[in-house]
């Protein structure tokens, strides 16, 4: 997708280091213009939302918030089955030109969206405001290790960008460079790219983090400099931590995106929480039956970027699980959020129709099979197998104290399969899921 100009970028930027310390309520004020803008947008322009929005609007057509409730939720169904319905017939002029962006399909059929390039704009502008709450050092290198296309950042010099990374139109003396390296690379010579480029920043998926951490475990002599590592893409957990303390000498940052979506939100410096990017998304947080959750109370994240005039996504629910937290410490007004277990786990759909995120609470009890890494898949409408890698030999009753962690959990009669492996196979897209429903697609 085509960047917008950098002017236009710093403009955005310096508003939004600014906006973030208003009120919730004046965050919320402008978020609900900006809402109604793209549901106007929307309803003359898009076929699809030509009477889906009718409880936002009153008779005479003014604009209703009260209504929000009663619009109902997108799908990742909806979006795959009505790409043309959901396509903006006309852009407003500051919208730019679209772009077709599509999922990995990495937890089922990949979702194609079309995306502005004013939300290009947004999304640079939000990483960089979440680069700057934890004070990063900009003339440092940028490397990112994820995937890309075969023969554009294979090792071992990777790709080198014209343009610089994160605050690229402050001008900064001395502005790092922004390097990249394909995920498929063996970790051993990921490590030594990453000391090639000296002290610098890593952006990749916890999973690769955990492969690097690995091999620099069996030899500390490839230990990179690193000032930190971005996340994003995979749930980050204490484990992730961990291991970016104690064996790589570094620590996370980590950043809530979707490819359908965009920045949606970055890690507080002061909690350690998610705080929402609301001046360009609105998150609701929804519970099985698209009922909303109150804070403090689990349920699906339901989100909506403000300025997705080319495909409208409004009320868009994923499979991540989130709770509203009370306000920050740290006094900025923006909403307050926690990514629960569930992030990246797919919902497993058993043979009486009951529908759940699973949680094995595996920090905890991988160590009964020993395993370093894991992935629950189900395989069955009542059955479910453990894939994992452990270095050591697992006996039957080891199996045995797993399978009854997993029936106490669900509380229903399943198959529990194990399997060990080798090693663990990533996703066509570089992530790693550590739960997968394989049942075919619900009808």
């Amino acid at each position: 997708m085509e960047q917008p100009p950098e002017s236009a970028i710093g403009a955005f930027s310096d508003g939004l280091a600014q906006s973030q310390w208003w009120s919730a309520d004046d965050i919320a004020a402008v978020q609900t213009r900006l809402l109604e803008r793209l549901a106007r947008h929307a309803r003359e322009h898009v076929p699809f939302y030509q009477t889906r929005l009718d409880p936002l609007f009153t008779r005479r057509g003014h604009f209703n918030i009260g209504g929000w409730d009663e619009v109902e939720p997108l799908t990742r169904k909806d979006v795959q089955e009505n790409f043309d319905a959901l396509k903006s017939r006309q852009l407003p002029p500051e919208a730019g030109k679209p772009g077709l962006v599509s999922t990995s399909g990495s937890t089922g059929t990949p979702v194609k969206v079309l995306k502005c390039q004013i939300q290009a704009r947004v999304a640079i502008t939000a990483s960089v405001r979440f680069m700057d709450w934890h004070g990063f050092d900009y003339r440092a290198p940028f490397a990112a290790i994820r995937p890309f296309a075969p023969g554009k950042a294979d090792y071992p010099d990777g790709f080198t960008h014209e343009s610089r990374w994160g605050a690229n139109w402050r001008n900064i003396p001395g502005h790092g460079p922004w390097v990249d390296l394909t995920i498929s690379t063996p970790p051993q010579w990921q490590l030594e790219w990453l000391r090639r480029k000296g002290p610098c920043y890593l952006n990749t998926f916890p999973v690769n983090l955990l492969a690097l951490a690995e091999a620099v475990g069996q030899d500390p002599s490839l230990t990179p400099e690193l000032h930190g590592v971005v996340t994003l893409g995979e749930l980050v957990t204490p484990h992730h931590r961990a291991l970016a303390r104690d064996i790589l000498r570094t620590r996370i940052f980590d950043q809530y995106t979707t490819i359908e979506c965009g920045v949606l939100a970055g890690e507080c410096p002061a909690s350690g929480q998610m705080h929402l990017h609301a001046e360009s998304m609105r998150l609701d947080v929804l519970d099985k039956e698209f009922e909303p959750c109150g804070e403090g109370r689990e349920g699906f994240a339901c989100v909506t970027p403000l300025y997705s005039y080319a495909m409208p996504l409004i009320k868009y629910v994923m499979s991540d699980l989130v709770t509203l937290l009370e306000p920050c410490s740290c006094g900025r007004g923006l909403p307050h959020f926690t990514i629960a277990g569930g992030r990246m786990r797919s919902r497993f759909r058993f043979a009486d129709g009951t529908v759940m995120a699973p949680d094995f609470k595996m920090s905890k009890n991988a160590g009964l099979v020993g395993a370093t890494r894991w992935q629950w898949a189900q395989v069955a409408p009542d059955g479910i197998e453990l894939r994992f890698v452990s270095s050591r030999s697992v006996s039957e009753a080891d199996y045995e104290a797993m399978r009854d962690v997993v029936l106490k959990t669900l509380n229903r009669p399943v198959t529990v399969y194990f399997r060990q492996l080798d090693s663990m196979p990533l996703a066509a897209s570089g992530k790693h899921f550590d739960y997968v429903c394989e049942l075919p697609e619900a009808s």
